[in-house]
Parts: C-alpha cells; sequence; structure tokens
C-alpha cells in the first residue's frame, strides 16, 4: 500500500538525526582526553552497565531505522518503484555501495 506523504521533512527525526551527530562528534573528541568523567567514557567490556557515550551508536542506527520506511514510502509515492521491484532493492545497495567506495 502506498500512502501519499507530503514533501515535507519531518522535524523530529531531523533534529533527532542532528542531536545523535553532535553527540557522536562530541563523545569522538574526548576519546583522547585524559581526565574525562565516568560518564563520558566508554564502560569496560565486563561492566554490566552502559554509560552515555555507549547509548550514540544504537540511537544512529535506531534513527536510520526510522528514516528508511519514509524514503522508501516517498520513492513509491513518486513512482519511481514499486514494493516488489528489484529496483527497491538494488537503488539502496548500489548507493551504500558508492558511498563505501568513496
Amino acid at each position: 500500500m502506498i500512502i501519499a506523504l507530503s514533501r515535507q521533512r519531518i522535524a523530529s527525526i531531523d533534529a533527532f538525526r542532528g542531536l545523535t551527530i553532535l553527540v557522536m562528534v562530541f563523545v569522538n573528541q574526548l576519546a583522547g582526553v585524559s581526565g574525562v568523567p565516568q560518564w563520558a567514557r566508554h564502560m569496560k567490556a565486563d561492566a554490566d552497565a552502559m554509560s552515555f557515550v555507549d547509548v550514540v551508536f544504537p540511537a544512529f542506527l535506531f534513527i536510520v531505522g526510522m528514516s528508511i520506511p519514509f524514503a522508501l514510502n516517498q520513492r513509491q509515492a513518486l513512482a519511481m518503484m514499486s514494493p516488489t521491484s528489484a529496483r527497491c532493492a538494488f537503488q539502496p545497495s548500489s548507493r551504500a555501495i558508492l558511498l563505501a567506495s568513496a
């Protein structure tokens, strides 16, 4: 089923994506700094806990997963592909390969 979507961006997804990227850059800058508080460091592998830093990558994966259905629905609404076409799998795969090779 194709649901007609507006061409407007979804502000909550954009805001969460931006915040996630900002935090990702912030915690990567802290990686080589000494004297960083415990909440700003990765937990040890044997610890049964998570810190603020350990939540960044799962948040990134979550927001990517939230964005995929909207992107596919938009392509289907624009009649660029049907949900069962081989292009539905080929186009994102070819884009990923091009990005990885760059």
